[in-house]
């Protein structure tokens, strides 16, 4: 591994507990079909840098996704608001592709939105479907939870566990 892949998979890691502290200090909501809304942008200077207006966001409602791209705002990035009231895919999947393969991207969204989302389930091969029934019945919060606790223990890469007597 590259000194550059290197720091970027401890950035990774870094991301994925903040995106824990968010969830934990109530910040983040999850919800499914969205990447980001934030409730009090009113205030927001557009064409300015997020990361010191983050304060005035309020609670935000993110997926997968987009509890990563806020915490990735958070801790290094310039990134420029352009809306008072969210973050779309043309914001938040360019941002993180600095930072996470697409692969990487594809199975943490089939893990959270079970392909009903960005990454759909009509072209993904066995270990995207694999990763789209790792949380059955789990909460949205307690996804977003696994799925940073996985980036955490696999020192920045997001993986699916392989079924016992799966090809």
């Amino acid at each position: 591994m590259t000194k550059t892949e290197q720091k970027k998979a401890k950035l990774r890691v870094a991301v994925a507990k903040d995106v824990l502290k968010q969830l934990g200090e109530n910040k983040i909501k999850p919800v499914r079909g969205m990447f980001v809304e934030w409730e009090g942008g009113r205030d927001l200077v557009l064409g300015k840098e997020l990361q010191p207006q983050m304060d005035k966001m309020g609670n935000c409602r993110v997926c997968n996704l987009g509890a990563l791209f806020l915490s990735t705002v958070r801790l290094d990035d310039k990134f420029i608001c352009a809306s008072t009231w969210h973050a779309g895919e043309f914001d938040v999947i360019p941002r993180l592709r600095k930072l996470f393969d697409p692969r990487q991207l594809e199975l943490l969204e089939l893990a959270f939105e079970r392909g009903k989302g960005w990454a759909s389930l009509r072209s993904v091969d066995a270990e995207g479907q694999a990763a789209s029934r790792m949380f059955p019945r789990a909460a949205l919060k307690t996804r977003i939870r696994s799925c940073m606790e996985n980036i955490i223990k696999n020192g920045g890469t997001f993986v699916v566990p392989v079924k016992a007597g799966a090809k």
